[in-house]
């Protein structure tokens, strides 16, 4: 680590950045002061082009993948299949497509069955719940008409 930091600090202007992407999805990143067109990390001999570099903080940066001598170009167009509207596009419309297709699907016997049921018992415990309101209601009525009658009739 004393290394990179004396790279990064004093040779900064002789220095060559190295992005090193592994086979288990992690990336590593290096300071090297060239010797030729070549670096070395873990054993692992890199070259260097002109061409395949991009500046990252004022310094050359190349982007290697382990086990490949040469470095990745940044610059290299083909590898994109489609652009990212193209893309944007697509997934809009997968999910668009998505979306229909789930409201066109049928129900099934099993799910009206389970939603009757639902809405049977919300429906039994609605008129229990009221009925139970009114009775209790009916109970009130009743329990004032008695009074009156006492009070006017004496019973």
């Amino acid at each position: 680590m004393m290394q990179q930091f004396f790279i990064k600090t004093f040779l900064k202007k002789h220095a060559v950045k190295g992005l090193f992407f592994t086979d288990d999805h992690r990336f590593h990143i290096r300071w090297f002061v060239p010797k030729g067109n070549q670096i070395e990390w873990n054993g692992h001999m890199f070259n260097i082009t002109k061409d395949h570099y991009f500046m990252s903080q004022g310094v050359p940066t190349y982007a290697y993948l382990v086990g490949e001598p040469m470095p990745l170009n940044p610059h290299d167009t083909k590898r994109s299949v489609m652009t990212s509207e193209e893309f944007h596009t697509a997934i809009n419309n997968k999910v668009t497509r998505d979306i229909f297709a789930t409201q066109e699907r049928k129900m099934d016997a099993g799910q009206l069955t389970i939603i009757f049921g639902i809405v049977m018992v919300a429906a039994v415990g609605a008129v229990a719940y009221f009925g139970y309101e009114e009775l209790n209601s009916l109970k009130v009525m009743l329990e004032e008409i008695r009074q009156l009658l006492r009070l006017v009739g004496g019973m």
